[in-house]
C-alpha cells in the first residue's frame, strides 16, 4: 500500500477566505494528500455551543445567528461563483436558527447532535467551490 497524507484543517486555519486559500494551496502542492478533513471556521463552534445550550434572549440568539451568517457570507463574497452553494449555506443557517429556538424550550443531547454537523458543513461547502 502506498503512503498518503491526510490534511486536517479547522479553527483559524479555515477562519476566512484567505486562510482557506492557504489550505487549498497546501492540498494542491502535496500530491500525496488523498483525504481532506475540515472542521468549523474559527468562532463557529463557540456559537453553536451557546445556541445548543438554549439562548432564551431573542436578541442574543439573533446576534449569534447573524455572526454565523456573517462568517460564511464573508467567505462566499470572495468566491467567483457561489450559485451552487449559497442556497445550501442559507438553508444550513436557517436550520441552526430553528434548532436554536427548540433549544430554548429544551436543550437535549439529541438536539445538540443535530447542530454539530452544521459546524463543519458550511466551511466544507465553501472549500469545495
Amino acid at each position: 500500500m502506498s503512503a498518503f497524507n491526510v490534511a486536517k484543517f479547522g479553527g483559524t486555519s479555515v477562519a476566512n477566505f484567505e486562510a482557506m486559500s492557504r489550505c487549498a494551496e497546501i492540498i494542491e502542492n502535496n500530491p500525496q494528500t488523498r483525504l481532506v478533513v475540515s472542521s468549523a471556521c474559527s468562532g463557529v463552534t463557540n456559537i453553536l455551543v451557546e445556541l445548543a445550550n438554549g439562548v432564551k434572549d431573542e436578541a442574543r440568539r439573533a446576534e449569534l445567528i447573524s455572526k454565523l451568517r456573517d462568517i460564511h457570507t464573508d467567505i462566499m463574497s470572495k468566491l467567483n461563483d457561489v450559485s451552487s452553494i449559497e442556497a445550501r449555506v442559507d438553508a444550513l443557517i436557517e436550520k441552526v436558527a430553528t434548532l436554536s429556538e427548540a433549544a430554548c424550550i429544551a436543550a437535549t443531547p439529541k438536539l445538540t447532535d443535530h447542530l454539530w454537523p452544521v459546524a463543519s458543513e458550511c466551511p466544507r461547502t465553501s472549500l469545495l467551490v
